[in-house]
């Protein structure tokens, strides 16, 4: 008898656990990762209707399509005489809009992370710095080379942003850049002398901001993604110069800005490749030079201002995670 009793048991609980299994709750996933979950009760051409229970109380509810990346059914949705109810085709159906999509694209990853490096160019007019040189004694021609030299470097940026939305994004952008120039050429001290040497600059400036992004998705299997960005922070500004074995350092701090443009192509589920068209602005108005004898601190006039902004094209990986 206590055998039997302890069969009934066992198989009474089994029973109740594959019933229980066979009718989990239905998902509706949105295009932002969020997960409602609950009973799908009807289903029309625009809508799911469905039904959720939390913490004891039941409630109907509905979301449109637009809304939802994908739904799973586990229970047979109820199916009224609305002649746009649309039935079940399979456990899982994806959104008309995105069918096709590729499996890269990023649902639900939070972060977005990006690494890219290229070529940049000083936007900064360097007339006068050309007119400086010249004054001086060297020759238009070689200051005219000197500065076309200095003014193309290369850019290198990162990022990280987290997803507060679909499509926007907020986080942290770094860039930096660097150029160098460098010519042998002669001065004249305005007198009777004439000193013949080498000139050379070393040029960074490192900018790291907050940043605010938006992505949007493009074509039916939404392979490639358009985003922009626009990020602001202060920016470092250092100069490394020599003039005839004499150094001079220049360092200065500003507030910068950064508007970003770019493309993605995804390659592998969660990785892309982008190409990144920007533009940088910063002017420094305070200067700290340091030499053999010292350093002091200099405020630049209007007119000496030193123009930091540039243009950088670059291109690199975005990893979605």
């Amino acid at each position: 008898m206590l055998y039997k009793l302890k069969s009934t048991l066992f198989l009474l609980f089994f029973s109740v656990a594959f019933v229980c299994t066979g009718y989990g709750q239905d998902q509706i996933i949105l295009n932002s990762g969020d997960t409602l979950t609950g009973r799908i009760t009807r289903e029309t051409k625009n809508l799911l209707y469905f039904r959720h229970n939390i913490k004891g109380i039941t409630s109907d509810a509905k979301v449109e399509k637009s809304t939802v990346l994908k739904w799973t059914y586990h229970n047979v949705p109820d199916q009224g005489p609305d002649e746009n109810d649309v039935p079940p085709i399979a456990m899982t159906t994806r959104n008309d809009r995105d069918q096709g999509v590729f499996p890269s694209f990023p649902a639900g990853e939070r972060f977005r992370g990006s690494i890219s490096g290229g070529l940049g160019y000083l936007l900064g007019d360097t007339d006068e710095a050309e007119k400086s040189l010249t004054g001086q004694g060297v020759p238009a021609e070689d200051a005219k080379n000197y500065y076309n030299e200095l003014v193309l470097g290369y850019s290198g940026t990162a990022s990280l942003h987290y997803r507060v939305s679909r499509e926007y994004w907020i986080g942290a952008h770094y860039l930096g850049f660097y150029s160098k120039a460098n010519m042998t050429t002669y001065f004249d001290d305005g007198g009777m002398y004439r000193f013949y040497g080498d000139i050379g600059e070393r040029y960074f400036v490192n900018f790291t901001g907050l940043s605010l992004s938006s992505a949007v998705w493009l074509g039916r299997k939404k392979q490639w993604a358009y985003h922009a960005a626009y990020s602001v922070g202060p920016a470092f500004y250092r100069n490394e110069t020599e003039v005839m074995h004499q150094q001079v350092l220049f360092k200065g701090v500003t507030l910068g800005q950064n508007l970003s443009l770019g493309l993605e192509y995804f390659i592998t589920p969660k990785i892309s490749v982008s190409t990144d068209f920007s533009l940088f602005r910063a002017t420094l108005r305070k200067v700290k030079i340091t030499t053999e004898g010292g350093t002091q601190e200099v405020d630049l006039d209007k007119e000496s201002y030193e123009n930091l902004s540039r243009a950088d094209l670059t291109a690199g990986f975005v990893f979605y995670f």
